[in-house]
């Protein structure tokens, strides 16, 4: 026995020497010597695709799917999609009882790159000097900095943009970080039609297209319930920012930085509609499966727990069917090991106080804790050359970005906090967006993709660099949830902001989360995503999956992902051959080369309704043999003269029309 004992202690030192000397041989990212501070990884001027290099004429400046304008500091019109998004873009002045005077001149090209090109521009109104440094990347953001500088005491009534767009601009959308959880339409009629106080995005635009904008900061701003309007005439709707609508005794020297995209920024791919997310379910149907945090060191430590674990683990996803598999990290934190501790201050999401704006000790009840961080850092640097890092050492096939909105930040060592106002950083947000999403194209340039979480903060000008991206999570129980929003705001306008993706150039899959006092949820849920194109991403303990992996199963079979396909959401045009009534059932679907058609109806009312489909137009299409069936449940439906079909309330139908109706699998 005492033998046996002295053997297992014995293997037991030499299987910690083995693991020991494979640990000293993999990644460490808590190397004091800290190379990445030089690495500079996802840094270069090369333009990724989808992306297409800038292309310059005179003052007109072309990117994928857009047209910049240029006159002066900021674009006198941008195009998008083939039709107008925006009209002259004006920062306006008004000094004493005088007129109103826009700050316009004559701009002059500093740099041309195809990633980049660089203006200014100069002026004078009265006795204040103003001078302007701008620049265009090739995802379309525009940046705008504007210094104003006075020698003696001016007053000035007014100081302000006014940004017209079209008027068949019906929606509008503006957020904050984890703030107010504004969307929905601009309603009919001239006037004002929104009024509210300093909000550091806004996007307005249409069921294709659309505008942000932002600022970083309200430092210098007057304090005001109008900061941002929106007021609709007969020619446009008007995006207005009143930057100073008090008098302001102006002396000395003030800089105002603000942000500009005209979005989708980037096509969607051909096979996007086959990409389908899940957790803890080994099937060729839910193709992309990340690894959580709890495989990692630490807390978004994209560093493996254990010597060959992480390998071992991707490999096992794509055994059972995986396609993609993701490694999850945040932005926004990490554990604090040693490179945090290191560079603790320069990394801090700082309150003002030198505290962290949020600390978790026990997240999401494992055993890691989290210190909130900051994009605007060297933070970013650090996972940056971690995240390149893992890609090579683990086969992992991208990131899963968690808690990925800029917060506020107060720490002056890495630039936040101006005149003693939080700074929200979007630019440097952006920054480090696109620089991972630079690494994974490079070295998974096939494979590569970036799966974002965006709940409550759908962001274009980190979007642009987000394959799929999970809105959804804010809906939550408010009883247990402060932040938890009702169900009921999942509106007809926010459908339409999110649920196509379109007009951001990502794949949307919502992200289900816990709700209480729903036993339908699932159904209710599937109902006001499928039609737009929008898939939940599955989790059991969510959602029902007896109701849900048979729609994903349904979609393989149909040959999403696989086939190119034609397809169409309740918000356009309605296909030749589907006339269906009544007019509130929502229909959305595809339709193969071939001509099969997948097509998903639903109810959202709370009463069943028959969905009639007239089978005059079908017939035409495929001739008197078309075949009919519930992609489900794999049930024939029959019919005679016309389709009819019983949809329970808060529920739908996905069926499958053909000559044949064939699978493909």
């Amino acid at each position: 026995m005492k033998a046996n004992y002295i053997l297992l202690l014995f293997w037991i030192v030499l299987t910690c020497q083995a693991c020991h000397s494979i640990a000293i041989a993999s990644i460490d990212l808590d190397d004091p010597t800290e190379p990445w501070k030089t690495a500079k990884v996802g840094i270069t001027t090369k333009v990724p695709p989808p992306f297409e290099e800038l292309k310059k004429n005179g003052a007109t400046i072309k990117c994928w799917g857009r047209k910049y304008f240029v006159k002066g500091p900021f674009p006198v019109g941008i195009n998008g999609m083939g039709k107008q998004i925006s009209g002259p873009i004006q920062m306006k002045m008004r000094i004493g009882k005088g007129p109103t005077t826009p700050l316009v001149a004559q701009e002059k090209f500093t740099l041309e790159r195809p990633d980049r090109i660089e203006w200014k521009a100069a002026g004078r109104v009265s006795t204040i000097k103003w001078s302007s440094e701008s620049w265009i990347e090739y995802d379309g953001v525009v940046q705008v900095r504007i210094t104003l500088k006075s020698d003696r005491e001016t007053v000035v009534n007014y100081l302000g943009i006014d940004i017209p767009l079209s008027p068949s601009f019906e929606l509008y959308h503006a957020h904050t970080t984890w703030g107010k959880f504004l969307n929905g339409g601009i309603s009919k009629g001239n006037g004002v039609k929104v009024n509210e106080p300093w909000l550091a995005c806004w996007w307005l635009g249409d069921d294709y297209r659309g505008l942000t904008f932002l600022t970083e900061t309200k430092a210098g701003w007057t304090n005001s319930k109008d900061n941002f309007q929106i007021i609709r005439n007969a020619k446009n709707v008007t995006l207005r920012v009143n930057i100073w609508n008090e008098p302001e005794k102006f002396i000395g020297e003030r800089t105002f930085v603000f942000g500009l995209q005209a979005t989708p920024t980037k096509p969607l791919p051909f096979d996007w509609h086959g990409r389908h997310f899940g957790q803890y379910m080994p099937s060729k149907h839910v193709n992309i499966r990340h690894v959580w945090f709890w495989a990692t060191k630490g807390f978004s430590y994209p560093q493996e727990a254990e010597p060959g674990f992480l390998k071992k683990y991707v490999q096992k996803h794509r055994t059972e069917g995986a396609t993609w598999v993701p490694l999850y990290i945040t932005p926004s934190g990490t554990e604090p090991l040693q490179a945090e501790k290191r560079n603790h201050e320069d990394w801090l999401l700082d309150d003002g106080d030198g505290k962290p704006v949020f600390y978790d000790g026990e997240v999401e009840r494992f055993q890691r804790t989290l210190t909130g961080v900051c994009p605007a850092s060297s933070y970013t640097d650090w996972m940056a050359w971690g995240i390149h890092q893992a890609i090579n050492e683990y086969d992992i096939d991208g990131v899963w970005v968690d808690n990925a909105n800029p917060y506020p930040c107060r720490n002056k060592r890495h630039g936040c906090g101006t005149g003693g106002h939080p700074t929200y950083p979007y630019f440097a947000n952006r920054r480090w967006h696109k620089r991972l999403y630079t690494i994974i194209r490079e070295l998974k340039p096939k494979q590569g993709i970036v799966f974002e979480h965006t709940s409550r903060y759908l962001n274009s000008f980190a979007l642009s660099f987000v394959d799929i991206y999970s809105d959804g999570e804010q809906f939550r129980d408010k009883k247990k949830d402060k932040w938890a929003i009702s169900l009921d705001n999942i509106t007809p306008e926010f459908m339409r902001i999110g649920f196509t993706g379109r007009q951001w150039g990502a794949q949307p899959s919502f992200m289900p989360s816990l709700v209480a006092g729903r036993q339908e949820y699932t159904d209710w849920l599937l109902a006001r995503t499928l039609p737009f194109g929008n898939v939940p991403w599955i989790n059991y303990a969510w959602m029902d999956g007896s109701r849900h992996f048979p729609v994903l199963r349904a979609r393989h079979k149909f040959g999403l992902g696989r086939e190119k396909v034609q397809w169409f959401t309740p918000l356009d045009k309605t296909p030749a051959w589907l006339s269906m009534g009544p007019r509130h059932l929502l229909a959305g679907g595809y339709e193969r080369k071939d001509g099969g058609i997948l097509l998903t109806i639903s109810n959202l009312q709370s009463e069943p309704e028959n969905a009639v489909i007239d089978t005059g137009p079908i017939i035409q299409k495929f001739g008197h043999d078309f075949a009919i069936w519930d992609a489900t449940t794999n049930t024939s439906i029959t019919y005679k003269g016309k389709i009819q079909l019983l949809v329970p309330p808060n529920s739908f139908r996905l069926l499958r029309i053909g000559k044949t109706a064939k699978e493909i699998d």
